[in-house]
C-alpha cells in the first residue's frame, strides 16, 4: 500500500509541476517576408517532377482567404474552406507548390494525410463471448444509480457515421456528413462509428447485470460522419467535421467531441493541421478525447492526433473479461506508448479497450463482414471491439457523466480531475506499476471524476502562442523506481524492490544514487552517507558524506570535494550552501 501510494504521489507530482505539459520552446511569430513557406519534406519530390498533382492543406497567417486566394494565384484548386486553422484544402501541382512556397502570404504547406479508425481486433478475441461491459469497471454504475447519466449532455462522435438505433439519443437534426454529403441521414457503412456511440451512449441495459452498455445513457449524440465504408479518410475532411462541430456547439450543447482516430505523426504537433483543428476545439470551451493508437507497446507510438499535448489521450486496458475487477487487469500490448515526438508523456489515462460489447450497425457494415466472429447472438444486434477507440469512447462518456454533475467545468480542469483521480495501474502485491508512458496518471475512475470539485489544470506551462516541448525525458526509459534491488528496464513495469538504482531519472530510496537529474524524494536524502540536507547542501565547497559520490563525473573520497565551485556531474552544483542540480526539484505530495 505504501509503495503504490508512493507511485501515486509521483503521479499527482506530474500534474501539479506540469511534467506531463510542457515548457516554450519559441514564441510565435510573423514570419519575415522573405522567408520560404514551411512545406512537409514529403512533398518536395512533386515540386522536382513537376506535373504530379498531389492533395495539400495551406494555411496563411491572415487567414483562410488569404490561403485560399494564394492557391489561386499559384493555379491550384481550393476543394475546402478550413478556416479553424486559417487554411484551405487544395489540389496542386508540382509546379503550384513551388510557387505557392514562395508566397510571402503563405505560412505552411502539409499533405492532407490519411486518417483512419482506431479500432482492432485482440489475437484471441474468438475465446470469450462475455458481455464486458466497462461502466461496471470504471464505477459509472455507480453514478447512473445515483442519476448521474449524461443527460443535457451533447456528444459528437467524429468518426465513420451513426445508424440509428432505438437505444441511442441522436438529435434529431444532428446529422452531417463529409464524405456523401448528399446520402441519407445517420448512417454508417463501415460500422466503426456507431460502435464509438453505443459504447458513449446506449441505454441498452444487459439482463444479467442490470447495467447500462454505453458509459452516459442519458447523453445525446450527433453523427459527424469524416471516414469512409473503408474507414478511411483524409486530415481536410475530420478538419471540415471539427468546423461544423464547433460552429454547431451551442445549436446541440455539444461540450465533449469523440475522436477515435488515428493518423502517422510526421511533424510536430504545432506544425499538424489535425492537431491545431483539435486544439481550436478545445479553445473553445469543448472537451475533445481521442484514442492513443493501436501500435504499442513500444515507446514513442503515440498517433496523432493524440500527440497533442492539450487533448485527453487515452490507452487501453484489458480488462480480462471480469467486469468489476480491476484486479487481474493489464495495459493492452497494442496500447500506444509515450513519449510523443514532441516529448510530451502520453497517454494521459487509460480505459478499457479489449472486447468492449456495443452496438453493431448492420450485419452487412464492414465490420461486420470482415469479423463476423465478433457479432453477438443469433439476432445479431451487438459487436465486440477491441482497441484504444473504444478507450476513447469510454473515456468521452465518462466525461458526459463529469459535465452532467458539474456542467460549468472547462475542458482543463475536467482534464485535470479526470488525471488526478485515475488509479494507479499495475500489481500492488507485487510492488510493480505501469510507468506513466504506458499509463499516463492511470485508469480512468468515473466515481471519483465526476464527484471531484478540485480545482487545477493538466495543461500547466502550455502556451496556445508559443511551440512548446514537453518533459518526457524525465520518464524516458519508465523510470520510476522506489527503494530497490537493481532496476534493468522494462517496457512495460517499474521496479520496487531491492537496494541500487542502475538506471536514469527518478529514484526515491535505497543507498546509493548513480543516475542523471531529477530527485523526487522530497526534502530529505535518505540513502545513508550521502546527501543529508534536504533541499540545502550542507558542505559549502566540502562534501561531507562519505567516501563516495556516485552521481557523475568522480570523487575521490575522503571528506573534500576537488571539483572546485562546480559540480559536473549532474546538471550544475554552484558552490556555496545551495545545490542547484537537476531540472526539477519536487517533494512529495500527500493525497
Amino acid at each position: 500500500m505504501e509503495r503504490q501510494r508512493l507511485l501515486t504521489n509521483i503521479l499527482a507530482i506530474m500534474v501539479a509541476v506540469g511534467l506531463l505539459a510542457a515548457v516554450p520552446l519559441a514564441a510565435m511569430a510573423a514570419r519575415p517576408a522573405a522567408r520560404q513557406a514551411i512545406m512537409d519534406p514529403a512533398l518536395f519530390p512533386a515540386v522536382e517532377q513537376g506535373d504530379a498533382v498531389v492533395a495539400v492543406i495551406v494555411q496563411s497567417e491572415a487567414g483562410s482567404k488569404a490561403a485560399a486566394a494564394a492557391v489561386q494565384r499559384a493555379g491550384g484548386e481550393v476543394t475546402a474552406e478550413l478556416w479553424i486553422i486559417n487554411g484551405v484544402a487544395a489540389r496542386v501541382n508540382g509546379a503550384a507548390l513551388a510557387r505557392l512556397r514562395a508566397d510571402p502570404a503563405v505560412s505552411r504547406i502539409s499533405r492532407d494525410i490519411g486518417v483512419k479508425v482506431s479500432g482492432t481486433l485482440s489475437d484471441d478475441e474468438d475465446e470469450v463471448n462475455l458481455l464486458n461491459l466497462p461502466a461496471l469497471d470504471v464505477e459509472a454504475d455507480w453514478l447512473h444509480r445515483h442519476g448521474i447519466t449524461g443527460k443535457g449532455i451533447t456528444v459528437a462522435v467524429v468518426d465513420t457515421g451513426i445508424e440509428r438505433k432505438p437505444h441511442l439519443k441522436l438529435h434529431p437534426p444532428g446529422s452531417v456528413d463529409f464524405v456523401e454529403p448528399n446520402g441519407p441521414r445517420f448512417r454508417d457503412p463501415h460500422g466503426h462509428g456507431t460502435l464509438m456511440a453505443g459504447i458513449i451512449g446506449s441505454n441498452w441495459r444487459d439482463r444479467r447485470q442490470g447495467v447500462r452498455m454505453g458509459l452516459a445513457p442519458d447523453a445525446r449524440l450527433v453523427s459527424v460522419r469524416v471516414l469512409d465504408a473503408n474507414g478511411q479518410g483524409a486530415y481536410s475532411t475530420v478538419i471540415q467535421g471539427l468546423q461544423w462541430v464547433v460552429e454547431n456547439k451551442s445549436r446541440f450543447n455539444i461540450r465533449v467531441v469523440n475522436l477515435s482516430l488515428h493518423a502517422e505523426v510526421v511533424c510536430p504537433y504545432f506544425f499538424d493541421a489535425l492537431d491545431q483543428a483539435a486544439e481550436a476545439v478545445w479553445r473553445n470551451g469543448i472537451v475533445v478525447v481521442t484514442a492513443a493508437g493501436n501500435t504499442g507497446p513500444n515507446p514513442a507510438t503515440i498517433t496523432a492526433p493524440g500527440n497533442d499535448p492539450y487533448i485527453i489521450t487515452v490507452g487501453a486496458v484489458h480488462t480480462k473479461d471480469t467486469p468489476g475487477d480491476r484486479s487481474d487487469d493489464y495495459i493492452a500490448p497494442f496500447s500506444s506508448s509515450g513519449p510523443t515526438l514532441d516529448n510530451f508523456v502520453k497517454p494521459d489515462v487509460v480505459a478499457p479497450g479489449v472486447r468492449v460489447c456495443s452496438l453493431l450497425a448492420s450485419p452487412n457494415c464492414t465490420m461486420a463482414q470482415q469479423y463476423p466472429d465478433s457479432i453477438i447472438g443469433p439476432r445479431q444486434k451487438a459487436f465486440k471491439i477491441s482497441g484504444t477507440s473504444a478507450s476513447a469512447a469510454v473515456t468521452s462518456g465518462v466525461v458526459a457523466l463529469m459535465l452532467d454533475k458539474h456542467p460549468d467545468t472547462s475542458p482543463d480542469v475536467v482534464k485535470y480531475r479526470l488525471m488526478v483521480t485515475a488509479w494507479v495501474g499495475g500489481n500492488a502485491e507485487l510492488g510493480l506499476f505501469y510507468s506513466p508512458l504506458r499509463q499516463g496518471c492511470g485508469y480512468v475512475n468515473a466515481k471519483a471524476a465526476a464527484l471531484s470539485t478540485e480545482v487545477g489544470t493538466a495543461n500547466s506551462g502550455l502556451d496556445p502562442n508559443a511551440y512548446c516541448i514537453g518533459r518526457a525525458d524525465v520518464l524516458a526509459d519508465d523510470l520510476i523506481w522506489a527503494n530497490g534491488d537493481t532496476w534493468t528496464g522494462s517496457q512495460q513495469l517499474c521496479w520496487f524492490t531491492g537496494d541500487t538504482w542502475t538506471g536514469n531519472l527518478i529514484w526515491t530510496g535505497g543507498d546509493t544514487w548513480t543516475g542523471g537529474v531529477i530527485w523526487l524524494g522530497g526534502q530529505t536524502w535518505t540513502g545513508g552517507d550521502t546527501w543529508t540536507g534536504g533541499d540545502t547542501w550542507t558542505g559549502g565547497d566540502t562534501w561531507t558524506g562519505g567516501d563516495t559520490w556516485t552521481g557523475g563525473d568522480t570523487w575521490t573520497g575522503g571528506d573534500t570535494w576537488t571539483g572546485g565551485d562546480t559540480w559536473t556531474g549532474g546538471d550544475t552544483w554552484t558552490g556555496g550552501d545551495t545545490w542547484t542540480g537537476g531540472n526539477v526539484y519536487v517533494s512529495y505530495i500527500n493525497l
